[in-house]
């Protein structure tokens, strides 16, 4: 069972224990991922239009029996919300990175109808987002240890954080990557991986500028609130 620290809304999650008891999720979405990987494997060289996508359901099948365990993880700690926020706390860096390999294994599995390497890249981009927020939020954590419990500070910290990152994206930005254009997944290729990486950095500065920029937004915004606040007192 999932439970709640005293520091708030941190979030304990026992993956290895929720994979025990609940393994028949796991049990089932691995069947018919093995049934559509099955008749994939074994359709004809000319298949018709029904053969064609005859294991796309199986691969549905597999992914809803997976996600089923996802939406009873989210009733043992509170809200969907609470599942998300633990994926990014350090207590739970198992939860992560099992969830990781779900996403690698549904973008394997999910590659089938196209037959290359997207799937892997759409894995690797999500892979690229979920640690930029897990390390971002990690990293706000760490540093609000230090700082009073207050609104002024938590603000400050904030802008402090945010206006550097994206001055830092923003060179980045102009000075490296800007001779480079944005190239379509469908156009991606892991046999290009000099490519592959640069858009991979493109995306990364992309994913932080726009936090940095989220951030500084929202704090702009409440600053008459924290004003109201020190000076109401």
């Amino acid at each position: 069972m999932p439970d709640k620290s005293d520091d708030g809304p941190q979030l304990s999650v026992d993956i290895a224990n929720q994979i025990s008891t609940n393994s028949g999720y796991f049990v089932v979405s691995g069947v018919f991922a093995a049934f559509a990987v099955y008749i994939y494997r074994t359709l004809p060289a000319n298949p018709g239009p029904f053969e064609r996508f005859m294991y796309i359901p199986f691969i549905a099948l597999s992914i809803f029996s997976a996600a089923m365990f996802y939406a009873h993880l989210a009733s043992e700690v509170g809200s969907w919300g609470s599942l998300w926020e633990a994926h990014f706390q350090f207590k739970n860096v198992d939860l992560f990175f099992f969830t990781t390999l779900i996403l690698t294994a549904v973008s394997g599995i999910s590659s089938l109808p196209t037959g290359d390497g997207r799937g892997v890249i759409l894995f690797l981009i999500i892979l690229m987002v979920f640690a930029s927020i897990f390390l971002v939020n990690a990293g706000l954590r760490f540093l609000l240890q230090w700082i009073p419990e207050t609104a002024k500070w938590r603000l400050m910290l904030v802008f402090s954080v945010s206006i550097p990152l994206l001055i830092v994206c923003r060179i980045v930005w102009t000075s490296v990557l800007n001779d480079y254009s944005i190239i379509p997944i469908q156009q991606l290729s892991l046999t290009r991986p000099v490519e592959l990486g640069i858009q991979f950095s493109i995306l990364l500065v992309a994913i932080l500028q726009s936090m940095a920029a989220m951030a500084i937004i929202a704090g702009l915004l409440s600053i008459p609130l924290v004003l109201w606040d020190e000076y109401s007192r």
